[in-house]
């Protein structure tokens, strides 16, 4: 049986950034967001906030566990949870669909869009900071999301202070080289947004572990 690849890719922000083996990926170029807020006068009223609506979506349940790791790892570093979007759920389960039937794990798609044109395809269109992590290989919600961990970009885009949204998908194929394959979306304006029932559903049975050949490479971008 041959071996299982396993890779993993990130998009963040600004910067082009290649991880090959331990050397760090750089931080040090951001992009400057600017925004400006009118004071409302003391004596005028505020509208009470109207409450989010959320639209339910069916995903399979290590996407469920997936965005509960996330969110407890961006609470734990003092930032705020996450909310799941809807445009960028779709995006997400394209993507992962689209990589599962065709064998790869690239940020550019079939179709030649990066991950932001992807997202405005899908509804997700706003000028606004996006970023995406892929991987492919691991079988599990935990055991993903400890790869995006410990890999610097990917870490960054999960720890990413201004996005508040995002959208995960994983698809499954036992006729690929890696067998799973995984998509986080993110994104800073709230768009129409998601409440994810679990399925409850699994994936076909586990395949046997094998040596892992480790494959990461990192593009931060605007």
């Amino acid at each position: 049986m041959s071996f299982l690849r396993v890779a993993a890719l990130g998009v963040g922000l600004v910067a082009i950034l290649a991880a090959c083996g331990p050397k760090p990926e750089s931080t040090s170029d951001y992009t400057i967001i600017q925004s400006t807020i009118s004071a409302t006068p003391a004596h005028v009223a505020k509208p009470a906030p109207t409450p989010p609506q959320y639209l339910p979506m069916e995903v399979n349940a290590e996407i469920v566990e997936l965005f509960k790791l996330v969110n407890d790892y961006r609470i734990q570093n003092g930032l705020s949870p996450l909310e799941a979007s809807v445009s960028l759920t779709e995006a997400a389960e394209w993507m992962a669909n689209n990589m599962s039937s065709n064998n790869y794990v690239e940020h550019v798609d079939l179709e030649g869009r990066k991950p932001s044109d992807r997202m405005r395809d899908f509804g997700y269109n706003y000028n606004t900071t996006t970023g995406e992590n892929l991987a492919g290989g691991q079988t599990d919600a935990l055991t993903v999301f400890n790869v995006w961990k410990n890999s610097p970009g990917h870490n960054m885009t999960m720890l990413h202070p201004d996005f508040k949204v995002a959208g995960f998908a994983v698809a499954y194929n036992p006729n690929s080289d890696y067998g799973y394959f995984w998509v986080q979306d993110f994104g800073v304006y709230q768009d129409r947004l998601a409440r994810y029932i679990s399925t409850n559903s699994t994936f076909e049975p586990t395949p046997t572990p094998f040596p892992i050949e480790v494959i990461i490479n990192g593009i931060l971008q605007k």
